[in-house]
C-alpha cells in the first residue's frame, strides 16, 4: 500500500521534493517489485497451462479418429 509523506524540507540540485514526488519514488518501487512477482508467477505457470492445452487438443484428436475410423466403418 502506498503511505503518504506528509512533509518533505530536503531538495536536491535546488529542486524542492514535493510529498507527490515522494509518493511517485515509492509506487515506482512497489510496481517494480509487482512486476517481478508477475513475472516469476507467469513463468512458473507458463509449461504446465501449456502441457494441459497440448494434451487436450490430442486428446480430441484422437477421439475424433476413433469415431472417424467408426462411422466410417458402419458406412460400408
Amino acid at each position: 500500500m502506498i503511505q503518504m509523506v506528509h512533509s518533505v524540507s530536503y531538495s536536491i540540485k535546488n529542486t524542492p521534493i514535493t510529498d507527490f514526488d515522494v509518493t511517485f519514488e515509492k509506487a515506482d518501487i512497489i510496481m517494480e517489485r509487482n512486476n517481478r512477482f508477475l513475472a516469476k508467477e507467469y513463468n512458473k505457470a507458463l509449461l504446465p497451462v501449456m502441457c494441459s492445452v497440448l494434451g487436450g487438443t490430442i486428446n480430441t484428436f484422437i477421439d475424433s479418429a476413433f469415431v472417424a475410423r467408426r462411422l466410417d466403418h458402419h458406412a460400408r
